[in-house]
């Protein structure tokens, strides 16, 4: 469980870099990103489309990165259904998800790590680092 997680969370890092990193880029252009009003994707597309017409060499670029975060958010979404699909299975997780706001990585984090609740005398033993 764990290690589904972890790898999870590292494919939900690379994107950020990715989106970072195409952001950082196109500032140093002087093509300022701005709010992302319908989502990263939709205007990364509107600059490429727009605004890097003059410039091939870094709408190549762009566009690149751009393909590499398509296809980790396609292995994000596949690690999201495992994920989803083994707190269906978990009663801890379950338990956990009734709680407001608390979705299945949440939940599946906290059961594998405190694995076997019974191991606690009392609440206050429990400790978890942020």
């Amino acid at each position: 469980m764990r290690a589904l997680l972890s790898a999870r969370d590292l494919l939900v890092g690379v994107r950020g870099k990715i989106e970072n990193e195409i952001c950082v880029l196109l500032k140093t252009f002087g093509v300022m990103f701005g709010k992302k009003v319908g989502g990263f994707a939709r205007r990364a597309e509107e600059i490429v489309s727009g605004e890097l017409t003059g410039a091939p060499e870094i709408k190549v670029i762009v566009e690149a990165m751009m393909g590499a975060r398509r296809s980790i958010i396609e292995r994000i979404k596949v690690l999201d259904a495992r994920v989803r699909a083994a707190a269906k299975q978990n009663a801890m997780a379950q338990l956990f998800m009734t709680a407001p706001a608390v979705g299945a990585v949440i939940a599946l984090s906290v059961a594998s790590t405190y694995d076997d609740a019974s191991r606690f005398r009392r609440s206050s033993s429990v400790w978890m680092e942020p």
